[in-house]
């Protein structure tokens, strides 16, 4: 019997009804112990990474050997998991196609995270408005990993054991960077660092400690630094350092941060770091690398600095356990 849905060399008909499979899709849609990699890097982010930021993570542990091989399972855990979503803040941009695509775990893989073990309380908050949460995500990622370019030992957030900081006659607020670190440099010693990302929207000068500006930051940070305050709050070693590293956006907005450093500290400050970067701005592109580590980063009245050397091919480690 000539069969409707076959022309008359026997092959199927290009209009004919999709053939129906009793067989599994290959790879299936069941999570594997890659996919919950994939979701524990974005908590532990942050929250949300761009898609060459999370391949380079993924890489390095040899998880992904190619971007694509990740992008087609990013899809599925979006898709058919409801694990990941697309923030929508990131097409309400110009020429948002240029962009890579921003990826962030949604309540479900939080629960998941959670009864797996793999939720950590202390990690970085994914809390805040878009551009400033990635901002912050993308450059602390970026800080982990050029740290394990250059073989320094790096530790993250989470695995820090903190508590609030509360200044005294500051009631119900309390110092909260946009990320903290301890990075071991080449000499060995440790450096506490508090992150501050900042889109040149605070102000730069401002009397009123209720208004947002780095005025109000610079002074609660000589009270937290100046005397080793932060001993009280954060576990840290004995020798280590404390720093602050403040990334924006315009070099107008860094001189107006040294400028304010400069009135707290006449003379120096060299614990106070400031580098502007192009990426994040008015015009927003997230990029897929962001320079954290080789950057040079300056100081009031004291030389640039550059924590790690740029390097054409960096070493890439073996990535220890997050």
């Amino acid at each position: 019997m000539k069969d409707p849905l076959r022309d008359k060399q026997g092959r199927r008909r290009s209009d004919a009804p999709p053939q129906k499979s009793d067989k599994p899709k290959p790879g299936g849609y069941t999570l594997s112990e890659r996919d919950y990699r994939v979701l524990q890097v974005l908590h532990l982010c942050g929250g949300r990474l761009t898609t060459p930021i999370l391949f380079r993570f993924l890489k390095r542990e040899r998880l992904y050997k190619n971007i694509k091989s990740l992008q087609k399972r990013l899809k599925e855990l979006r898709q058919e998991l409801l694990l990941i979503d697309w923030p929508p803040e990131q097409f309400l941009t110009n020429r948002p196609w240029e962009n890579p695509l921003v990826h962030q775990i949604t309540p479900k893989a939080v629960t998941l995270l959670k009864e797996r073990g793999l939720w950590f309380k202390n990690a970085p908050s994914p809390k805040g408005f878009y551009k400033h949460q990635l901002m912050v995500s993308c450059a602390y990622a970026s800080y982990w990993l050029d740290a394990l370019d250059a073989g320094l030992q790096f530790v993250p957030q989470h695995l820090l054991q903190f508590q609030k900081i509360i200044r005294p006659g500051e009631k119900g607020v309390y110092i909260k960077p946009d990320a903290m670190m301890l990075i071991y440099l080449e000499d060995g010693k440790p450096r506490l660092v508090f992150f501050e990302a900042d889109r040149d929207t605070e102000a730069g000068y401002s009397e009123n400690d209720e208004v947002a500006s780095w005025t109000r930051k610079v002074r609660r940070y000589q009270w937290l630094i100046d005397d080793g305050t932060y001993r009280k709050y954060i576990e840290v070693p004995e020798e280590c350092r404390a720093q602050v590293h403040a990334l924006t956006v315009s070099h107008l907005m860094k001189d107006r941060i040294l400028k304010e450093v400069a009135r707290f500290y006449p003379k120096k400050c060299s614990f106070i770091f400031v580098h502007a970067t192009d990426a994040f701005g008015y015009v927003f592109r997230p990029p897929k690398v962001v320079p954290i580590l080789s950057a040079i980063w300056e100081r009031y009245n004291v030389d640039a600095f550059r924590f790690i050397t740029p390097q054409q091919d960096p070493v890439h480690s073996e990535i220890a356990p997050i």
